[in-house]
């Protein structure tokens, strides 16, 4: 570990281009008087860290709350507004001025009460190239993430996998069965859909849990309520800015396991390997959405989002993010295999072609041994549904009457209500739909930072 830090000059550590672990490293100097402190992140982050400067030092934490909690109430009011717009996102900025995240590869430093954010040095990113004779690039594959979950399931007692039945975690379940680290019979869990949707994402799951010999539980996906999770008036419920928008579908699963796992494992970041061989999907929010809703709820023009550099896709990373407080508040720790970088260079390499349309993980499930009306699922199997629903049934107008994010001159809330409004008589709004759920999060965890401020009882 010596020689992957430079006490002298932190910033150029070798500890920040580090791709085998997931790792912090903190230091600690003085200098003619002065104290500075420097903290390191490894490439490979599964969870941010918040920083926030107090008095004569400094607070960290997983925990955003905490640091919240810890500094004096400053909005930032255009990282507000680019959550309500954006969502969770990668820049160092966070709704209140005093606290910032540190993210992978990133160096932290404080001095004189003063906290400065340094970007990952460089990001080396490989071209394509064509495959060798006889290769075997798909089990390969399934080979790597077999090599990252290894030395994490070493260290772990009891281990899970989030199993939704999708290729994602199709593939880190194949990567267990052959790298053979399911020899205590991992326990998975699954939200699974109503309807014919869910018959068919549990055939699919139940092919995954009998080939590979998983100890299964399942919720129904209807226990999400991803709006009215912010009613309860006493505020007990936790919420933080990055945050999953299923969280109470997901804590209900790891509710009902038989034991509460010290290590999950998911499938996020399976998407973003090959997403860029198919133009069709798209990944950010149209121009003119963004235009528009800038319009019609703030009045003002809105800054870009300055995101920080991320060696995975930033909306891998962005996600990994989400999910990190739901299980650290319990004590567990999130693996997300498919975001390492080894895993993110080897897709890299790999033709277009094997990219496609998801080829790599339908080619390494098949040798894998799955069926193929698992790889061809006639329906998609998201949460897109119970969102909307959850959406034309909540009442927004009564929810944000005197609401804090108009208080704080945030945004108008009139402006919003009457675009929820159209949504629910006609369908469709002019909105991004998400922003629905970004503002009444945002509602939320500003009437649980600021209590007195707050005119609900």
């Amino acid at each position: 570990m010596d020689e992957l830090l430079c006490c002298s000059d932190p910033a150029n550590s070798l500890f920040r281009n580090t791709l085998e672990f997931d790792g912090t490293a903190i230091i600690l100097s003085e200098s003619n008087g002065i104290v500075r402190f420097d903290l390191l992140r490894t490439l490979y982050a599964s969870a941010p860290l918040y920083i926030s400067s107090v008095n004569t030092g400094v607070v960290i934490s997983w925990d955003f709350l905490h640091c919240a909690a810890q500094t004096p109430f400053e909005l930032n009011l255009d990282a507000c507004r680019r959550f309500i717009v954006y969502g969770p996102t990668l820049e160092t900025a966070t709704i209140l001025r005093g606290v910032k995240m540190v993210g992978g590869g990133q160096h932290a430093s404080w001095s004189n009460r003063q906290i400065e954010i340094a970007d990952l040095s460089s990001i080396p990113a490989y071209e394509e190239n064509t495959l060798s004779t006889k290769a075997e690039a798909a089990l390969c594959f399934l080979d790597m993430v077999a090599e990252v979950i290894r030395p994490r399931l070493e260290k772990s007692t009891t281990a899970c996998l989030e199993l939704s039945g999708g290729l994602d975690s199709a593939c880190v379940a194949a990567a267990l069965g052959r790298g053979q680290l399911n020899s205590d019979r991992l326990m998975t869990y699954g939200l699974i859909h109503a309807g014919i949707v869910g018959s068919q994402q549990i055939a699919r799951r139940s092919e995954l849990i009998q080939l590979f010999n998983f100890a299964d539980i399942t919720v129904p996906s209807s226990t999400c309520h991803p709006f009215e999770a912010f009613l309860n008036a006493d505020g007990s419920a936790r919420h933080v800015p990055n945050d999953e928008l299923f969280r109470q579908g997901i804590e209900a699963c790891i509710d009902q396991l038989p034991k509460l796992p010290d290590l999950i494992l998911t499938g996020i970041g399976g998407d973003e390997l090959t997403i860029f061989a198919d133009k069709k999907i798209a990944l950010s929010r149209s121009d003119d959405d963004i235009k528009f809703a800038c319009e019609a709820l703030f009045g003002v023009p809105l800054s870009s989002v300055s995101e920080s550099a991320s060696f995975t896709s930033s909306s891998a990373v962005a996600s990994s993010f989400c999910r990190a407080d739901m299980f650290l508040n319990r004590g567990i720790w999130p693996i997300n295999p498919l975001t390492h970088p080894s895993i993110v260079q080897f897709s890299q390499i790999l033709p277009t072609e094997m990219k496609r349309e998801r080829a790599l993980n339908k080619i390494a499930l098949a040798k894998s041994g799955v069926s193929d009306y698992f790889l061809f699922p006639r329906y998609r199997e998201n949460f897109s549904e119970i969102y909307n629903i959850e959406l034309r049934h909540f009442d927004l107008g009564t929810y944000l009457q005197d609401g804090m994010i108009q208080k704080f001159g945030i945004l108008k809330c009139p402006a919003l209500i009457r675009q929820h409004i159209l949504f629910v008589n006609m369908g469709t709004c002019a909105l991004p739909l998400i922003c629905f759920a970004n503002a009444i999060r945002l509602e939320y965890i500003l009437r649980t930072l600021r209590p007195s401020d707050c005119n609900h009882s």
